[in-house]
């Protein structure tokens, strides 16, 4: 029987761009379904119950979600020509710089163009792109995949393409010859390839989108407060008089004209909305409660994060233990990095990292699917393609969508009502799921990627539910996921390299100040 395959796409996203790339790259045919993402259609939703959101891959009937999940399915399944290197540590390392692309620069890119070019995060946003120039500049290839494209060219499609139209319409300019010369020449050269160049979007359509997109803030805010205003479209290729007499600085949009007054730059806007009419606050307008936003905001980046970097650590562990591989432990203190960290893990400096033979693997992970395709006996991810992505779906659901969400609840150690119901809402999932499946682990009989990767919701959410004293996670609300967590802590190979219950305790009531 000849494989069905359906892709539920939106011509202009870059995600979808990624899996249209991948099987265009394959050769594959496939019947390409346009989703209106107001108005989703059934098929949508049915075959992306999670997220409700494209890309979506249906191939004979069973549906794929997440673009880089796609992405290697579409590798694992079809052969033709490699996305991703055959070699485990090459692998690795173009898993590393694709997860870098979608953590690092991708965010910093949003954070520029939300901001209306603040200096600070375009000064961040060059700090990622120069990495990525770096290591274009170290390989000296065409592609990042060598002299052909790979999975890291294809995760890096935005930056290629769609930033390029952004920087037009904003007339904030991010990526220049003279301060990018590598990854220029790598756009180019990548949007000119052949099986890229069939699949984008038509420029034009995207400098529409765009030009409408980024007039947004303002308005938002103004049909918040219930405010009646008039709509004046520009057209940024010839400027108004108006455009370069109230706001002759930068000579771009948006402006506000409140009684002849001119107000410029988004957020400065929103905030003057904020100020001048009454009705839904957009803001705290307590400055106190305010001044605790910004620091709570801090304490997730600074504090929580670096406790739960224990969890990452343990990832890898777990996936070793589990392959009865012996290794040597090389303790790190965070606050004093070693030259070797340093050196293994240069971009982001950070734990864990695997060194084998003489080569870093860093993102914990990676670090697993690593392990499970150097090192053979039992097996961490399903053999079966499909099931492969499976799995890595919800690995990232967990590191996407719970994480987030915990750290959220526990960043008020007065426990925020809202917090708490999005994250209540995102472990439910993770508790139908095992419902769904009623297997004593998410890998059935036997922990898999998925159960690793949320070491952090069996171990460590317990202990800080005990500090804090807000409790998530009981046996009345989540009976499947309480009676998983307690299997998985006491799987031998778990319980064999988790840290002391007291320690981590220890931590929390100083980092929670409850010591």
């Amino acid at each position: 029987m000849a494989d069905e395959v359906k892709l539920y796409a939106v011509g202009g996203s870059p995600f979808v761009c990624r899996v249209k790339i991948a099987l265009n790259l394959k050769g594959i045919e496939y019947k390409n379904f346009e989703e209106d993402l107001t108005n989703k259609s059934a098929d949508l939703i049915k075959y992306n119950p999670i997220h409700k959101k494209v890309p979506v891959l249906v191939h004979n009937e069973k549906s794929i979600s997440e673009s880089l999940v796609i992405v290697e399915y579409i590798d694992d399944v079809w052969k033709g020509v490699p996305i991703l290197p055959q070699d485990p540590y090459e692998k690795a390392v173009a898993r590393f710089w694709a997860k870098f692309v979608d953590d690092k620069c991708i965010p910093a890119i949003f954070k520029v163009y939300g901001s209306n070019g603040d200096e600070q995060a375009i000064a961040e946003a060059h700090e990622q792109l120069q990495i990525l120039e770096n290591e274009l500049a170290s390989k000296g290839n065409k592609f990042f995949g060598g002299d052909n494209i790979n999975l890291v060219d294809i995760a890096a499609d935005f930056i290629a393409y769609w930033l390029g139209v952004i920087e037009e319409v904003t007339e904030i300019k991010l990526v220049t010859k003279d301060k990018f010369p590598k990854l220029t020449e790598w756009a180019d050269d990548f949007v000119n390839c052949k099986v890229v160049k069939e699949v984008l979007p038509p420029r034009g359509n995207l400098v529409a989108f765009f030009r409408k997109r980024f007039g947004k803030a303002a308005k938002i805010a103004l049909n918040i407060k219930g405010i009646e205003y008039e709509n004046i479209e520009e057209d940024l290729s010839n400027k108004s008089a108006d455009v370069l007499k109230y706001n002759p600085v930068h000579k771009k949009l948006p402006i506000l004209l409140h009684n002849g007054k001119p107000i410029l730059e988004s957020l400065v806007i929103v905030e003057y909305i904020d100020d001048v009419w009454k009705g839904v606050p957009i803001l705290p307008q307590d400055p106190y409660e305010k001044a605790v936003a910004r620091f709570w905001a801090k304490f997730i980046d600074d504090k929580l994060y670096a406790v739960a970097e224990g969890s990452f650590v343990c990832r890898a562990k777990i996936a070793l233990n589990l392959k009865g591989i012996e290794y040597e432990n090389i303790e790190e203190d965070l606050s004093n990095k070693s030259a070797d960290l340093l050196k293994y893990n240069p971009v982001h400096k950070k734990l864990p990292v695997l060194l084998h033979n003489g080569k870093p693997i860093s993102e914990s992970l990676v670090i697993v699917e690593y392990i499970d395709e150097v090192w053979k006996g039992v097996p961490i991810l399903p053999r079966d393609p499909y099931e492969k992505a499976v799995a890595r779906f919800w690995a990232k659901f967990i590191d996407d969508k719970c994480m987030p969400a915990l750290y959220k609840v526990y960043s008020n150690i007065n426990g925020d009502e809202q917090a708490i119901a999005e994250a209540c809402e995102q472990l439910q999932i993770l508790e139908n799921e095992l419902a769904v499946k009623d297997n004593k682990f998410f890998g059935g009989d036997n922990i898999n990627l998925v159960d690793i990767a949320a070491d952090f919701i069996g171990y460590w959410l317990g202990l800080i539910e005990e500090v804090t004293e807000i409790k998530l996670v009981t046996k009345d609300k989540f009976p499947k996921l309480t009676e998983w967590a307690d299997n998985l802590v006491n799987c031998q190979v778990v319980k064999e390299i988790l840290p002391p219950r007291e320690n981590l305790l220890a931590l929390f009531r100083k980092t929670f100040g409850k010591a």
